[in-house]
């Protein structure tokens, strides 16, 4: 007897390396990019001196950070934001913010290897994934955070 229907699911579970914790939020994830940062730099040149203008740091800039992975029943970051919609009205987003732990994870026995913090984390973009009943992949949950500085601590 023919089914329509797959006889195995890809399993949502099967590609997390990479755990996330903070706020409300512990998930984990196949994907997170942009975390880390870039310190500007100020040129001033000194009257006297011919040799050519000093580098001082300037401000730094944070890149958005990603995140992706399989859709499960987990729903705290589409919860984290849903709140920050409704925080706009209420004029309380500075309660949303989150400092958010990144934790690489060894393939495969899941023991933490590195970790990072990014604080001040405030969720602008989120998805649930795009649904195709004609795709026999999962349903990859999408979010975007902006932060206020990072640090890296080795496992």
């Amino acid at each position: 007897m023919s089914s329509d229907f797959p006889t195995v699911q890809a399993d949502p579970y099967a590609n997390f390396r990479f755990r996330v914790t903070g706020g409300g939020l512990e998930a984990a994830f196949s994907k997170v990019d942009g975390l880390g940062g870039e310190l500007g730099v100020t040129e001033y040149q000194e009257g006297t001196d011919p040799s050519g203008p000093r580098r001082l740091p300037a401000p730094s800039a944070q890149p958005e950070i990603t995140m992706e992975k399989g859709l499960t029943e987990n729903t705290a970051m589409a919860d984290w934001y849903m709140r920050s919609l409704r925080a706009r009205w209420t004029g309380s987003v500075n309660d949303l913010r989150e400092d958010l732990d990144f934790t690489l994870l060894e393939p495969f026995s899941g023991i933490p290897l590195l970790s990072w913090k990014a604080v001040q984390c405030l969720i602008t973009k989120y998805s649930p994934g795009s649904m195709d009943a004609n795709s026999p992949g999962i349903m990859v949950e999408s979010a975007t955070v902006v932060h206020e500085g990072f640090d890296a601590d080795a496992g």
